[in-house]
């Protein structure tokens, strides 16, 4: 029991190979590309020497296993198989395995280790969402039992979101900002895919988040492809595109020009500003004129040239800017037809409250790194985002 649900926590299989009273086999396999093991344990069998023998066939043979007590198990074979990209020791010993708690905690009787190490992930879960009255969990494990991603929601956070400001944000753990209500989801998932975010948004909408009338800020990335795969079943998501993560892929993309990023950052918070038509007119025309040089690249088999211009005017005024939050005259929305009829929006129009980027949920996800939310294991991670839910909660006093 405490070798499966620690493999468990660790993201692997383990297998007991062969069993019984005196010879025992564990064999653990990782993800596909994963490093696995392999350990077999014995007993030690108890001397047949009597005690009527003469004093000379009384004495123990010496061996390498003479130190080891009658009926204690010792580690007899290890073999550990390393994946390619696999970063950690090369050969463990079995003297340094036999020290480590977690093993110890396995097969020495009545070792406490065991206790605060192991936990059961789903058990948790569901005892999480019974004593907190209208929170939504969900663990999820993959074809072969292992773990594969969390969601835990907490019902007395999303119960207040009506008293909140009605802007959210989402974003991966990687980055700082200081307006923010708090963190009302979280996900523990193996990376950033369209899959995940579908599965994250979809849960969000489960635990009652009202994503279908506010706006959703997000970077350019996986949580595009995650809304269309939720349009498919008919949930509806309002993307919404932070504007500093505009400015990170501009100085990027013409990097090779060596713009000046206090500069680009002035005039892309200057277009998203823009609440009229003119307005924003205005100020593309101003960046036309200020970056006319472009750069060259290969689309579709072709030479074209590319510019900060069009590169800023490919997105959607509805996705990012000011004029495009604002439900549209009759004139708008021939200036938006006429203008980026080859471009869709993300979302419909709606108030931002001077939200524009998704420094909120950054700033928050710093603070979890600070808590080192990287370095644990799913209880460990949910414990640490639930420690920080209430920190926010009390300091804001909502």
């Amino acid at each position: 029991s405490f070798i499966r649900r620690y493999a468990f926590n660790m993201n692997k299989v383990v297998k007991r190979e062969k069993g019984g009273s005196l010879h025992t086999k564990w064999r653990s396999s990782g993800h596909e590309g994963g490093c696995s093991w392999l350990i077999a344990l014995n007993r030690k069998r108890e001397s047949k020497i009597s005690a009527g023998t003469s004093k000379t066939k009384r004495k123990k043979p010496k061996s390498k296993f003479s130190h080891v007590p009658d009926g204690a198990w010792y580690i007899s074979k290890i073999a550990d198989g390393h994946a390619q990209f696999c970063s950690s020791s090369a050969r463990i010993t079995s003297e340094f395995l036999e020290e480590q708690p977690g093993f110890r905690a396995a097969i020495v009787k009545g070792h406490s280790t065991s206790l605060p190490r192991v936990v059961n992930n789903m058990s948790f879960l569901q005892e999480f969402a019974k004593a907190n009255a209208g929170s939504h969990v969900c663990c999820q494990l993959d074809d072969k039992g292992r773990f594969f991603r969390a969601f835990l929601s907490i019902g007395s956070v999303v119960s207040i979101q009506d008293a909140l400001l009605p802007v959210w944000e989402c974003d991966g753990t990687h980055m700082k900002g200081p307006m923010y209500n708090g963190i009302f989801a979280v996900a523990y998932v193996h990376k950033e895919t369209v899959g995940n975010f579908a599965w994250f948004l979809a849960n969000c909408i489960v635990a009652g988040l009202n994503l279908q009338d506010r706006p959703t800020f997000c970077d350019r990335g996986k949580q595009l492809g995650a809304q269309v795969v939720l349009a498919k079943v008919g949930l509806k998501v309002h993307l919404k595109f932070c504007s500093v993560h505009i400015r990170f892929n501009v100085m990027d993309t013409f990097k090779s020009l060596k713009l000046n990023m206090q500069s680009v950052k002035n005039d892309i918070l200057a277009l998203q500003d823009a609440s009229t038509t003119a307005g924003f007119d205005h100020v593309a025309s101003s960046i036309e004129g200020r970056y006319p040089t472009g750069i060259s690249k290969i689309v579709a088999d072709q030479l074209v040239e590319e510019q900060v211009f069009r590169y800023l005017r490919s997105i959607h005024p509805t996705d990012w800017c000011v004029v495009g939050y604002m439900q549209p005259t009759a004139e708008e929305k021939k200036w938006l037809a006429d203008s980026w009829d080859p471009f869709s929006s993300h979302g419909d129009p709606l108030t931002l409250f001077g939200v524009r980027t998704t420094s909120a949920a950054e700033g928050e996800n710093n603070g979890l790194l600070w808590k080192g939310v990287r370095n644990k294991l799913v209880l460990g991670s949910m414990m640490t985002y639930c420690a920080r839910a209430i920190e926010v909660v009390q300091k804001r006093k909502v």
